[in-house]
This record gives C-alpha cells, structure tokens and sequence, in this order.
C-alpha cells in the first residue's frame, strides 16, 4: 500500500497534475493516520501543502492536518496549524 502510494505521489510532483490530486495525498494520509504512523501523517501533509495546490484541496488538507494536530498535537501544534490557515486565506484572497 505505502509502495504505490509513494510512487504516485512522486509522479505527481513529477507531472503536470501537482493540482488536481489532492484525492491522492489524502488516501496516503489517511493510510497512515490508521495505522497510527502520526509523524509520517504530518510530513506527507507538509509535502502535500507545498506543492501549490488549489485553495478547496489546500483548505481540505488544512482541516485534516487540523483533526490530527487536535487528536495527537499540543496546543501550540494546534494553533501553529490555524495560524497557518489564516495565513494561506490571505494568500489566496
């Protein structure tokens, strides 16, 4: 599963699509939220949100990104996190 995902994801980043599959940066995420890899979870969202994705998928990413820092994170993980969202809003106005 980790295998094909990771291969994807890189041929994402390789190709023209970087803005169109956050579907599949979700899947992973979610993967690895599962099987309790909470680290790899939160680099594969800060991976996720650098490659310029579009405000619905980084607005998505964000949210998630908020649950886990909210499930596994301190305060300060969980207001860096919202911080961040208010941060890209103003990016993206």
């Amino acid at each position: 599963g980790r295998n094909i995902l990771e291969e994807l994801t890189a041929a994402i980043l390789k190709g023209k699509y970087a803005l169109f599959r956050a579907d599949i940066w979700t899947v992973y995420i979610d993967q690895e939220v599962k099987s309790e890899n909470i680290e790899k979870a939160k680099n594969l969202l800060e991976r996720s949100l650098s490659i310029g994705l579009r405000k619905k998928s980084m607005i998505s990413l964000l949210k998630k990104y908020l649950q886990i820092e909210k499930a596994h994170g301190t305060e300060e993980t969980v207001a860096g996190i919202i911080e961040r969202a208010r941060s890209m809003a103003t990016t993206y106005e």
